[in-house]
């Protein structure tokens, strides 16, 4: 998995900076170290440029608007997506991705509502991003209550809800949900019908 999200993320063009996140940190850029992380994640976002990382410790960031990300960087968790979580409190779309090679790795996506929006968890206009080993739960919009764009790998989507179709999906490419089951579907009951929990490619 590494060594290909490496080549999908180009990496080895510049020097990669990594920028903290901690609910506990004392928020001195440029977040450095846990101890002088970011309390948002925006702001460490905010300061990155291509080929960046972005580090989430463990905790639950609620945000006061979408997270929004539009050069090529990594949005990295831990390796169990549980522990480190970004909530929109049932308000806010969580994250906003330009259709640029960014990498969302490692994090619950939970309770975004993207309104008469789509996307409610994530949304991108293209298919270009990453969504890796993620969790996107409680998510809601007209289209793709949980995910609206991007690529989704090795991911669940659970318990997400749309207006007009694809509870768990829309307009995403799925990958490996065919022959492994890498990304889980369950729940994503839609107005429509439950046939429409995915309304996307999948591979």
């Amino acid at each position: 998995m590494v060594g290909w999200l490496a080549v999908f993320f180009g990496y080895g063009s510049m020097a990669e900076t990594v920028y903290h996140v901690s609910a506990a940190g004392t928020h001195v850029a440029p977040f450095a170290s846990l101890e002088t992380g970011a309390t948002n994640v925006q702001a460490a976002v905010n300061l990155t440029r291509d080929g960046d990382t972005v580090q989430l410790a463990p905790g639950i960031y609620s945000i006061p608007s979408a997270i929004t990300i539009t050069n090529e960087i990594r949005l990295v968790g831990q390796s169990n997506a549980a522990l480190s979580i970004v909530d929109g409190g049932d308000v806010n779309r969580c994250l906003f991705l330009s259709d640029v090679s960014c990498v969302i790795e490692g994090i619950t996506i939970r309770n975004g509502n993207a309104g008469a929006g789509d996307g409610g968890g994530v949304y991108c206009p293209g298919t270009t991003p990453m969504i890796s080993n993620c969790v996107v739960r409680g998510s809601s919009a007209e289209y793709g209550g949980g995910v609206y764009g991007c690529q989704v790998v090795q991911s669940t989507l659970e318990d997400n809800y749309a207006v007009s179709a694809g509870g768990g999906a829309s307009a995403s490419l799925l990958r490996g949900c065919l022959a492994v089951s890498y990304t889980h579907l369950r729940a994503h009951e839609t107005v429509v019908r439950i046939s429409y929990a995915v309304f996307c490619l999948k591979r």
